[in-house]
């Protein structure tokens, strides 16, 4: 069922005693099953003397392109009125779409104390003709009238203030940005995110113990001068953690020293923790007595806006492992967002 709703109409302006007018410009929305219609369509608008029935007094047909269900034509641009409508008596005005069946009832034409024309409303159960009130004003020849109603589609609420809740159909977050921030998809939702560079390197040379059989974190200021630098203040050497300052993707990579030179543990794990709970690990096992153990692992995680990262190292198989020692104990942790 389409619904044929016109917002405005108007015949030219004229004395009643001068020539009839040679266009009516027809203007309103079309929607069908609630939908405002949008795209090319076509009109074909009809004259009677009758509200059913009668005489077809003039045939007009239109093609035009909708825009979020606004249309406007001129009546008589392609098939000029004839003098024979003296428009000094009431008309009614059908509309059919797209070679459909006319809207029902017929909208009437009749002349103001103005002598403008306008459209008046009408209702029936296959359609609805001018849902609201019009008034006859001067509009330019092609000129177009403002969208009223339900918006649709990316907006919502009515004209003429709908409000945007999605960019190509996907929902936009409810949450206010602060300057400085861009919308950018989540994945679920278009979210402000800082668009600001994220990263962080920072540098010890810690003598720090780790307990076997235990995730202990490593700790950049235990028993040294620690923390060679930090970019932009995301790690704090107070709690050993970085945090995230916007959600998105990272890549962190860690680099710690144990020192294997008199009793090694069998194996040791390298692990991430998020949020306190652990995420990866990396294994390393078999070691050589009588070195440095080197351990570095590269991985990208998925983190929300204030999630932690900590790296925390095992020792396993009842040895108790110093981290360091001598010029070879230094530990790393860097990172950046990738987007």
């Amino acid at each position: 069922m389409k619904k044929l709703t016109i917002f405005l109409a108007l015949a030219i302006g004229i004395p009643a005693y001068a020539t009839v007018p040679k266009q009516i410009s027809v203007q309103g929305i079309l929607s069908q099953s609630g939908q405002n219609l949008t795209g090319s369509h076509v009109l074909k608008l009809n004259l009677y003397d009758a509200l059913s029935g009668g005489t077809l007094l003039y045939s007009d047909i239109e093609s035009v392109t909708i825009a979020n269900g606004v249309f406007t034509v001129f009546l008589g641009n392609q098939i000029p009125i004839p003098d024979s409508l003296k428009f000094d008596r009431p008309y009614y005005l059908g509309i059919s779409v797209d070679n459909g069946p006319e809207l029902s009832p017929r909208s009437l034409l009749t002349p103001t104390a103005n002598s403008f024309y306008a459209i008046r409303a009408g209702t029936s159960d296959s359609a609805v003709i001018a849902a609201m009130a019009v008034t006859a004003q001067a509009l330019a020849p092609g000129a177009s009238a403002p969208p009223s109603g339900p918006a649709s589609g990316d907006l919502a609420a009515s004209y003429p203030a709908p409000e945007v809740v999605g960019i190509a159909s996907h929902p936009v977050a409810t949450v206010a940005p602060t300057p400085g921030q861009t919308l950018v998809w989540n994945g679920s939702q278009w979210t402000p995110t800082s668009t600001n560079a994220v990263a962080f390197s920072v540098v010890g040379g810690t003598f720090q113990t780790l307990p076997h059989d235990v995730f202990t974190t490593i700790d950049f200021t235990y028993d040294n001068t620690a923390g060679g630098f930090d970019d932009s203040g995301y790690f704090s050497l107070d709690s050993d953690w970085f945090t995230a300052p916007s959600s998105g993707y990272y890549e962190f990579d860690s680099f710690i020293s144990v020192d294997t030179r008199s009793s090694p543990p069998s194996e040791i794990y390298l692990a991430y923790f998020v949020n306190g709970s652990e995420i990866a690990y990396r294994r390393y096992y078999s070691l050589v007595n009588g070195g440095y153990t080197q351990m570095d692992y590269t991985l990208p995680l998925k983190l929300q806006a204030g999630d932690r990262v900590r790296v925390k190292c095992e020792p396993v198989t009842n040895n108790t492992t110093t981290m360091g020692g001598n010029a070879y104990g230094v530990i790393q942790f860097s990172g950046f967002k990738i987007h």
